[in-house]
């Protein structure tokens, strides 16, 4: 479903479903889901594969993030 970003901050409780909570570690990010504690956002070992979430840490998909800071 296709929303106006607005639209999600006029409505908090519409938005808390799309709100993950960033947790860091040493060097990595996790993002913990707002709504569904335990499940958190994750990514595929396989190039072009979209974002999904898991409440399975640690197996396939990948859960830690690490971010680089590129300066312009």
């Amino acid at each position: 479903m296709d929303r106006l970003i607005m639209d999600m901050y006029k409505h908090p409780e519409e938005s808390k479903r799309c709100t993950f909570n960033n947790t860091l570690t040493g060097s990595t990010h996790r993002f913990e889901s707002a709504t569904y504690l335990g499940w958190f956002r994750c990514t595929s070992q396989k190039s072009n594969e979209p974002l999904g979430i898991t409440s399975c840490t640690g197996e396939s998909e990948i859960t830690e993030f690490y971010f680089k800071r590129i300066l312009g």
